[in-house]
């Protein structure tokens, strides 16, 4: 016997009606409103006859898209479509093949078919019956025609950037070597303004990314390029994400120096211009910015997170220029630095503050001249440089150096030398005339091992590779 309660139920539950309903708490409510919209917009179109060309396309498109259970639209194929990263990148033929009848239908949205067949739609339904009796209406017509190229025009000059953003993801490699994908990108040509969004600059494999940002903004004062100045009131940039490898003399930068470097290998004579270019920026700002440096030659990789860069002002024409960085080191510690530079006279004043750096990061380049296994401890430094740059050896350095628990072990992982606390206060150090000036020296608890083993070597003998070297060639020698 057939239970009529069990097949209305089956039904209720296999209908759109329950679908909404189950989820109607995670969004369900959300289609329902939206299925109440559409028929609202039918109502106007079909009954009261408000713009039904424009009310019923609209109204059936919210309808069948909020339709539960229709898999007529799929958001996340569009999302896979937009995606640089995704093999369904700008494929129209995984739409067809995996799309539902909404998705193959807004192609015509992503192609511009749709206004074009709108206009020609329009076209034939005008009635020409009053301009033929009326031929000075033509005038009107012409008038009208005339302000939609203007508004094109001015669009155009507010807002140029789809052109832009299809130039710069078309051309990338043409223009600097590399493939460049950006999600936004809107720039104002009556005002200077350029904002990028979700930057990626790609490796030479077009895989990986060499540098990516989540925001760029600048703003140019274009009218000042009449007089020959460049001037820039600010440069924002956003969570930059730096990769830099490199491998002995070799960078994973070094295609795109290639790219830029000219063939022509003739001198030219420089010419000196009367009015030389002005470039005038008054602030540049980088904003939680991380950096990763691997130096694959001596397996050293320095990781720097929370990358904050401020320069006040940057001018190239004579006045003085401010630099400020700031950065913090993912294995510990944080460095500051400030440099003063007066472009006319080349003089320079950089202080540079080292809180707390994790020496264990430098023990690559400890073992370019030291036999060691580990290193251990806390450097702290407040240093003060000034000179000129017209001769780089004439600076002279001031300031201190504290470092904490040093513990430097040898290739058998003894404990070889160690200091708790050691301070250094230099007053001056002039290397033009081989003077040093040290305030104080203060070293506490600092203990070396030293033994001495049967075939006359100890602790220190194979420490410098120096050393070691030089009597390996000595060695060498006598066997000849």
């Amino acid at each position: 016997m057939i239970n009529i309660g069990e097949v209305l139920l089956d039904l209720w539950n296999s209908s759109g009606f329950a679908a909404m309903s189950a989820g109607f708490a995670d969004g369900g409510w959300q289609n329902l409103l939206m299925l109440i919209i559409g028929c609202v917009l039918l109502y106007l179109g079909i009954v009261k006859q408000f713009e039904p060309l424009l009310m019923c396309g609209i109204a059936f498109g919210c309808i069948l898209t909020n339709l539960p259970m229709g898999g007529l639209y799929h958001q996340e194929l569009w999302d896979a479509f937009m995606d640089p990263s995704s093999p369904m990148y700008h494929s129209f033929g995984a739409i067809m093949r995996e799309g539902g009848l909404l998705d193959i239908t807004y192609i015509g949205v992503k192609t511009s078919l749709y206004p074009c067949l709108i206009f020609m739609g329009v076209g034939a339904m005008t009635d020409f019956g009053p301009l033929l009796s009326n031929p000075k209406s033509l005038l009107l017509g012409a008038a009208a025609q005339m302000g939609v190229f203007a508004a094109f025009f001015g669009a155009i000059l507010l807002g140029i950037s789809p052109l832009a953003k299809y130039y710069v993801e078309k051309h990338g490699k043409e223009l600097i070597g590399r493939r460049v994908s950006v999600d936004q990108l809107r720039f104002n040509l009556l005002n200077g303004k350029l904002h990028i969004e979700d930057f990626t600059l790609y490796e030479a494999d077009e895989k990986s990314a060499f540098v990516a940002l989540d925001r760029f903004s600048t703003d140019v004062k274009l009218w000042s390029l009449l007089k020959r100045t460049i001037n820039i009131n600010y440069i924002d940039l956003v969570r930059p994400d730096i990769h830099i490898t490199q491998q002995g003399s070799s960078f994973n930068f070094d295609d795109m120096v290639a790219h830029f470097r000219s063939d022509s290998t003739a001198v030219e004579k420089p010419s000196v211009e009367k009015n030389p270019w002005i470039i005038d920026i008054d602030s540049i700002t980088i904003r939680s910015g991380k950096m990763l440096y691997e130096d694959r030659q001596v397996e050293a990789k320095w990781d720097f997170n929370n990358l904050n860069l401020y320069i006040p002002s940057v001018y190239f024409a004579g006045q003085d220029t401010d630099i400020g960085i700031t950065l913090s080191f993912a294995e510990g510690g944080s460095l500051h630095t400030s440099l003063a530079y007066n472009l006319e006279s080349n003089d320079f004043d950089l202080s540079v503050e080292l809180n707390r750096l994790a020496l264990s990061t430098v023990l690559p380049y400890f073992r370019q001249t030291f036999n060691v296994s580990a290193v251990e401890g806390n450097l702290t430094a407040d240093v003060n440089l000034t000179g000129n740059l017209s001769y780089i050896m004439g600076f002279s350095i001031a300031g201190t150096a504290d470092v904490e628990h040093f513990r430097l072990h040898d290739m058998q992982e003894r404990e070889v030398i160690a200091l708790e606390k050691g301070h250094v206060k230099v007053d001056s150090v002039d290397f033009v005339n081989n003077s040093f000036h040290f305030d104080r020296l203060a070293f506490e608890g600092l203990k070396g091992k030293y033994e001495l083993f049967a075939d006359s070597t100890n602790t220190y003998t194979g420490l410098w590779k120096a050393i070691q070297d030089r009597g390996e060639e000595a060695d060498a020698t006598v066997s000849v």
